[in-house]
């Protein structure tokens, strides 16, 4: 399981000194498309993972749960190529969202630790751990200690809930002014 939480923050530059004891792992552009079955529930969903244009490109199942304040999601992964999106539409998936960041990753005591620049959203920290939920939440609880994030300020939804939740504030017509 991948146990994870976000958190907002102005700026990278607090972190760098945290950070100077991680490893570098490297940093990218992802550019995210979604697909589902144009269902309402939207239970299973794929995702296609570009990285810096790579011509290859993830192909990704999520099962997501959100549990004690922290993501817990069951992630299924492989590398698949071009044309790989008319396929899953050939089988009657529908794009329904796309999203783009700019991520720096570090690994700290065994979390890894992303920076993301995410399009129309701004600066986020990201604390991942693959294993048991309990030892991910307190894996994750100390590095976010160790990196200077309060714990209670931690974001459980995901980009693209906050993106859509951004641009339906900002089509939200304006209710007329009482006179």
């Amino acid at each position: 399981m991948e146990i994870e939480a976000k958190f907002r923050v102005k700026d990278f530059s607090g972190l760098e000194k945290a950070l100077s004891r991680a490893e570098f792992v490297g940093e990218m552009s992802e550019e995210d498309v979604y697909y589902d079955l144009g269902k309402e529930d939207r239970v299973l969903r794929l995702r296609i993972r570009d990285m810096d244009g790579r011509r290859s490109m993830i192909l990704t199942l999520k099962i997501k749960k959100n549990n004690k304040g922290v993501m817990v999601v069951d992630e299924r992964e492989c590398e698949v190529g071009e044309g790989i999106a008319e396929i899953l539409e050939g089988l009657g998936f529908k794009q329904f969202f796309k999203k783009s960041k700019k991520r720096r990753t570090f690994v700290l005591d065994g979390v890894s630790v992303n920076l993301d620049d995410v399009d129309g959203l701004g600066k986020f920290v990201e604390l991942e751990f693959i294993g048991d939920q309990n030892d991910g939440e307190i894996k994750l609880k100390e590095v976010a200690r160790k990196l200077g994030l309060d714990w209670d300020e931690r974001i459980v939804d995901t980009y693209m809930a906050m993106l859509q939740a951004s641009e339906r504030k900002a089509i939200k017509p304006e209710k007329p002014k009482k006179k």
